[in-house]
């Protein structure tokens, strides 16, 4: 009997612990999402930067990634709303993060049915402003398309850590 009391004790626990995780929509990145709820529930977590499509009208795009730049960057996006960005495993700040349907922030854009997010950084050691960004994000890829209502910006693609 006493040799049976820690097996079911361990047994009932791993059952409480696979009860309470938390379980992730899975979204195909083949077509990644931006849809709130979706969106909200994949953000959290680390992400890795890897590389940048930029373009600027006139010119050939240019694409920058992880391996051929000299910074490492990346974000840990938590539950309660807020975001830490890193450079090369050093913690540049932590700020706030919001999502917002688009036709919320902008009604007249009525057919819009993207999802917005919004970072607002007060360094210039780091590229986000206090706008609304245009993402899409799938289970392990996060693209942010920075600025990409003017010209001259690009999309960067972040993998979950």
């Amino acid at each position: 009997m006493h040799k049976k009391f820690p097996f079911a004790f361990v047994v009932a626990l791993l059952l409480l612990a696979m009860a309470c995780k938390k379980d992730l929509p899975y979204v195909n990145c083949n077509s990644p999402t931006n849809d709130l709820a979706l969106a909200q529930k994949l953000i959290v977590g680390n992400w890795q930067w890897e590389e940048e499509y930029f373009r600027t009208r006139g010119f050939d795009p240019v694409t920058h990634t992880r391996q051929n730049t000299t910074r490492n960057w990346r974000m840990h996006f938590s539950e309660d709303n807020k975001v830490q960005l890193f450079s090369d495993n050093a913690l540049l700040e932590e700020i706030e993060y919001k999502m917002r349907p688009t036709k919320d922030l902008y009604p007249s854009r009525t057919d819009d049915l993207s999802t917005r997010l919004w970072m607002s950084s007060a360094k210039d050691s780091f590229y986000f402003r206090t706008s609304w960004i245009r993402f899409n994000i799938c289970n392990d890829t996060l693209y942010l398309d920075l600025n990409a209502d003017y010209d001259g910006r690009g999309r960067d693609k972040w993998s979950k850590q």
